[in-house]
């Protein structure tokens, strides 16, 4: 499988965002190729071959894909190979955990704010507009998703 120049620049500018996010450079552009090619499904070979990366490192980092869910696998009747795609979660799940992680954080700020000495007002106001940020998005986004949900019908 070939792809042009300009679809190889996107998965390189993908793969720098997924680095950026924590991810592993031979994991992000993995990731990057199984959004970006016109082809779902992805031999091991055509992925190593077409990223130009070592069979240790794109196993390595297929395996690490796999183990967060962002990737899964699969084989076709007759054949030995192994078959990878990008695991789409669905907005639902996402928009849950992103939800459950600011809600996570904002619960540690409101218990930093409290030990925090009086002495540090304008760095204690903005802790509290941060929380009061989180606050704020916690209750706006499930109504947001509602109302998009809404749209698409």
């Amino acid at each position: 499988m070939q792809l042009s120049e300009e679809k190889l620049k996107l998965i390189e500018e993908l793969g720098m965002h997924f680095e950026k996010s924590g991810t592993q450079p031979a994991a992000s552009r993995i990731f990057a190729l199984l959004i970006i090619a016109d082809n779902n499904e992805l031999t091991f070979d055509e992925i190593y071959g077409i990223l130009n990366m070592s069979k240790s490192a794109a196993s390595n980092a297929i395996n690490l894909l796999i183990d967060t869910h962002r990737v899964e696998f699969f084989t076709k009747p007759g054949e030995r190979k192994r078959y990878f795609r990008c695991k789409i979660k669905s907005l639902n799940e996402g928009v849950e955990k992103t939800i459950e992680s600011m809600n996570f954080f904002n619960s540690i700020l409101k218990k930093v704010l409290e030990q925090r000495s009086n002495e540090t007002k304008e760095f204690n106001k903005g802790l509290e507009d941060v929380i009061s940020y989180l606050d704020f998005m916690r209750m706006e986004l499930p109504a947001l998703f509602e109302k998009w949900e809404n749209l698409k019908k």
